[in-house]
């Protein structure tokens, strides 16, 4: 039976269902309703044939429309009964219910916290960094030795440096003591041989013995000779051990040099390798790295913990003979949470009454329609035969 034969048999209008925005028809229901008054600009055969192709195809399409409203006010209606059977459960059966759901809810939360976190490290580098997971406290241990004895170094280079430069004041000193001692002989033998000829000159001139007082002097000469003698050996053996402790600290500046700079070039390198400035930030990013690993696979376990518990919770809801019980998995907190059921099930009502709406709307959209072809053949029974054709039409290609 096609969707006009009661054209044909003269039977009761049959209602059909469509499936309309509805809001979209709202809008434009004024225009609709002056379409199908306004008879009178129907003036030839040929445009009340397409008036009446308009109102087939309103038909048609209320028709296929109503039916996919219809189905969805089952899914509706179903959700509102497992609704129903969800709050009417027996007590120990419903407690069971709750606590899984609410182990659901808690898990939700916690792997939401690790969501909302913001990461110490980027993605990026976290993955860098994962590479060298095994051997993080080898590696800052060894870095922390390695800055250690690099800025050790560094310090003996200094050191040695300060001991060069003493060395060189020391050499410096003397030097300007040989240079005096030299200039004191000097003087000493000069003043010493102008007395020892005052004392000749006063001995001729005045027949003096000054025998004992020559001695006294050549004694003195001697002394003071020895005097100089001894302290200009002195001054030599005190360069040349100058020039040995001064090549010495040389040897062990360049050598303490080589290292340094080996040292730093390991250290810079290091640097370069895991994006740290010094061992203090090392530790901080191998820490950091550490924190966010705990928290990937925290993570990780809770969705994992969630997904086993989301299956058996499906599994559980599903002996209840539920519509759908999967979807109480994603809506657990509206088992444990009153006010978010309540939600849930207003939406679920304002739901159903908006489809009812939009259905008993159709109804009358195609109830017009048909009256409106059903006028128009008693209007112009000589053209029924052509309207009929076009119904006929539409009814063959919706069969």
């Amino acid at each position: 039976m096609g969707f006009f034969d009661r054209f044909r048999k003269k039977k009761k209008y049959e209602e059909y269902k469509v499936n309309v925005d509805l809001d979209a028809i709202l809008e434009n229901e004024s225009e609709i309703e002056e379409e199908l008054e306004e008879k009178e600009v129907l003036k030839t055969p040929q445009e009340r044939l397409e008036f009446v192709k308009s109102q087939c195809e309103t038909v048609v399409d209320s028709g296929k429309n109503i039916e996919n409203y219809k189905t969805e006010y089952q899914v509706v209606k179903a959700y509102l009964d497992d609704i129903y059977k969800l709050e009417n459960l027996p007590p120990d059966h419903k407690t069971e219910v709750i606590e899984t759901a609410q182990r659901i809810v808690d898990l939700t939360k916690s792997r939401k916290k690790y969501q909302d976190t913001q990461s110490p490290l980027e993605d990026g580098r976290y993955a860098y960094l994962s590479q060298f997971d095994d051997d993080m406290p080898k590696i800052l241990k060894s870095y922390q030795n390695d800055e250690k004895y690099m800025l050790a170094l560094k310090k003996d280079v200094s050191m040695l440096e300060a001991e060069k430069i003493n060395l060189k004041y020391e050499k410096s000193d003397m030097l300007k003591r040989q240079i005096r001692i030299k200039g004191f002989s000097v003087i000493a033998m000069v003043g010493l041989t102008a007395i020892f000829i005052v004392f000749v000159i006063a001995a001729e001139k005045y027949n003096i013995n000054v025998e004992g007082i020559f001695i006294v002097v050549l004694l003195l000469a001697a002394i003071y000779v020895a005097i100089v003698a001894i302290m200009s050996k002195k001054t030599i053996e005190t360069l040349k051990l100058n020039e040995l402790k001064m090549a010495k600290a040389t040897s062990l500046q360049n050598r303490a040099k080589i290292k340094y700079i080996n040292a730093v070039n390991n250290v810079e390198y290091q640097r370069e390798k895991y994006g740290v400035k010094d061992a203090r930030q090392m530790g901080e990013v191998f820490e950091q790295y550490m924190t966010m690993k705990l928290e990937k696979q925290q993570y990780q376990h809770t969705t994992s913990e969630l997904a086993k518990t989301g299956n058996i919770f499906a599994a559980l809801l599903k002996t209840y003979d539920l519509y759908d019980a999967n979807i109480w998995v994603a809506q657990a907190r509206a088992l444990v949470e009153p006010a978010e059921m309540r939600n849930v099930k207003n939406n679920l009502i304002s739901r159903r009454k908006k489809i009812k709406e939009q259905i008993d709307y159709n109804i009358k959209l195609t109830k017009k329609a048909k009256e409106k072809i059903f006028d128009m053949i008693k209007t112009y029974p000589d053209e029924k035969e052509s309207i009929m054709k076009v119904i006929n039409s539409y009814d063959d290609d919706n069969a």
